[in-house]
């Protein structure tokens, strides 16, 4: 979750002038710094409870926009600080942890006409583990339930579960391309989706010529 504190509101800033002891610890945070779901920035897996396993593109910016490629420059972890917290707890309960190191994946790199990224992987190592008992594990299917998605879904069309806290609500019956909820969920969702084959994705791809479309690592959902 990524804070906007540059831009205190009134009250904070008479909060912050109030307090005795500049180097105090605060009990709440600014309500300016308060976890919204506004500034979700990115989901993960906890790999280990130091470990996140997340994109090149939450970890780093991109450079280099007179260039057909543009190269990741990783984020730095005092100055672009994210509190990272299980997608079990509401927004409000978030006591999250912060990062020690973010890592990129070598070969990630983003198309520039496109904002096509390839090998979009990163890694955050934590500075202190994630309590256990706030821990959300990957969803439990009984063998009957596994059958049903085989038989009735996989069996026709490979599907994917996608995890994450982006946008889950249509406003309007299914259409290519049909208006969202902007409104991002208060915890971690998850849903399976059909995924397009390869000709279809090809298809899908704005100016596939440009790039060896063969080396991508995208999953066209």
């Amino acid at each position: 979750n990524a804070h906007e504190c540059e831009g205190f509101n009134i009250s904070d800033v008479k909060k912050l002038v109030e307090t005795k002891g500049k180097n105090k610890i605060l009990d709440k945070p600014f309500a300016s710094c308060a976890p919204d779901t506004q500034w979700n920035k990115c989901a993960g897996s906890l790999l280990t409870p130091i470990a996140v396993q997340s994109a090149c593109h939450c970890v780093a910016r991109f450079e280099g926009a007179n260039r057909k490629f543009r190269k990741p420059v990783l984020y730095k972890v005092w100055e672009d600080m994210f509190n990272i917290y299980p997608g079990v707890l509401p927004i409000d309960k978030v006591k999250g942890v912060k990062a020690k190191n973010y890592i990129r994946h070598p070969k990630c790199i983003q198309h520039n006409s496109t904002r096509r990224l390839f090998h979009d992987y990163g890694l955050i190592v934590l500075r202190s583990p994630v309590e256990g008992g706030l821990i959300r594990y990957a969803p439990v299917y009984t063998i009957r339930t596994l059958l049903d998605l085989w038989t009735g879904v996989m069996a026709k069309k490979s599907v994917c579960l996608n995890v994450g806290l982006g946008r889950f609500r249509l406003l309007e019956k299914p259409t290519s391309y049909p208006p969202t909820d902007p409104t991002n969920p208060t915890s971690l969702l998850h849903g399976w989706v059909q995924t397009m084959n390869y000709l279809e994705c090809y298809d899908q791809t704005s100016r596939p010529k440009e790039f060896n479309y063969s080396d991508a690592t995208w999953f066209c959902l």
